[in-house]
């Protein structure tokens, strides 16, 4: 049985062009809420959402402020059949969707956090406070694929729906990116040990 591959990206996404249409939907659903006991999330793994739940701690060393679940649907699909889908998070304020129905590439991102002070949430397992904060490193969360949330009984519209997608079950590889602010550091301080490295080869070259 062919598997399409789903893309789950942490971090920001170029969105698509004018052709897309973009809102927020039932049926397939995904959700990201906190869970625990669960593997390491180091950046990259492959998903599938046939599964229904699947558990993860953030073992990326990284606050993760977006993420960000792409694949490829049917073209030509009505705004009433992208209506069937449904999102949302724990950790996030936002979810939007987009589909192109020229190309078939579908997204759904999750993102937006109330606050940039997440020191206090490192090495937690997200206390009730933490909602809409993002994921902070060691925290757990699971993604949902259940039609209503949390709920087994309620079906899961990711498996066998033809009518959206071109295979019977997309797979999913989920990858993170660092936030905002710690890709800054990092690029601070790379900069930083370049001209560090660039004076003292001058001062070599001097003295010689």
């Amino acid at each position: 049985m062919f598997i399409k591959r789903l893309v789950v990206t942490c971090g920001i996404l170029a969105w698509l062009a004018a052709s897309a249409w973009a809102g927020t939907i039932q049926d397939p659903a995904a959700w990201i809420d906190p869970g625990g006991g669960s593997p390491p999330f180091n950046g990259s793994a492959p998903l599938d959402p046939g599964a229904g739940i699947i558990d993860f701690y953030n073992n990326t060393g990284n606050l993760i402020t977006s993420i960000t679940l792409s694949t490829t649907l049917n073209t030509s699909l009505s705004p009433a059949d992208i209506s069937q889908f449904n999102c949302g998070s724990y950790f996030f304020l936002d979810c939007v969707i987009t589909y192109d129905s020229g190309t078939g590439e579908f997204t759904m991102d999750f993102s937006g956090v109330l606050s940039d002070d997440f020191s206090s949430l490192v090495g937690s397992n997200l206390p009730d406070d933490g909602g809409d904060m993002g994921i902070p490193p060691l925290g757990h969360f699971v993604f949902d694929f259940f039609n209503d949330n949390g709920d087994s009984e309620s079906g899961n519209g990711w498996i066998d729906n033809p009518t959206l997608f071109p295979t019977d079950t997309p797979e999913l590889d989920a990858t993170s990116a660092p936030e905002p602010g710690t890709s800054a550091l990092l690029g601070a301080g790379l900069l930083a040990l370049a001209l560090l490295s660039r004076r003292n080869y001058f001062s070599r070259s001097s003295r010689s």
